[in-house]
């Protein structure tokens, strides 16, 4: 069976997915575990369309800043 990782420690072994044949013909198997594999890495409500998208940040003379209104926001919080 040939699976694909959807986390980058491949040795563990709820998030491995058997790859779905072209066929379709191995979906039984396939299905239950893209619930499971895409739960255990928080993505399962982005599938859903239950996740809260994210809120821009407010700016201030074209900066992004922290709800204070005065506060820079870093790259690092943009990022997330």
């Amino acid at each position: 069976m040939t699976t694909v990782p959807l986390l980058s420690n491949p040795n563990t072994s709820s998030l491995l997915v058997p790859k779905l044949r072209d066929d379709g013909s191995n979906w039984s198997n396939y299905e239950p575990h893209v619930p499971q594999a895409m739960g255990a890495k928080g993505l399962w409500l982005h599938v859903g369309g239950k996740a809260a998208a994210p809120k821009p940040y407010q700016l201030v003379n074209n900066i992004p800043t922290l709800p204070d209104g005065k506060t820079r926001a870093t790259d690092d919080q943009i990022e997330v």
